[in-house]
């Protein structure tokens, strides 16, 4: 079942970066994309909303190609190898990701707080 997009959902880790401008953009999986301009209440795993987020650009790209679109994008994202990013991505989900995987990249801003 594919995640629903009525928020985006992070680590508490990275609460700091978002508001922080130094993390614009999530890697997910099986993920329905929000639509482009949309704005989405981003929380922490315990429902704690923290930012509402606009929607910049969505992508659904091979793992393998996150670097290069973030790197397009102007995105930051805080991995910037293909490695990096299937490690991260994997720590969140319980099926494992490979850099073959179809993944959904999404950049966004922070818009209030």
């Amino acid at each position: 079942m594919s995640e629903s997009t009525e928020q985006l959902e992070f680590d508490e880790a990275y609460a700091g970066e978002i508001l922080g401008g130094e993390k614009t953009a999530t890697v997910r999986y099986d993920m329905e994309l929000p639509a482009v301009g949309s704005y989405v209440p981003a929380t922490t795993q315990d429902g704690l909303e923290f930012a509402i987020l606009k929607i910049k650009r969505t992508a659904s790209v091979l793992a393998v190609e996150v670097p290069d679109l973030l790197d397009l994008f102007g995105a930051n994202y805080g991995s910037s190898t293909v490695h990096e990013v299937v490690d991260g991505v994997n720590s969140h989900y319980q099926k494992t990701i490979l850099p073959a995987t179809n993944v959904e990249v999404i950049v966004f801003e922070v818009v209030s707080t």
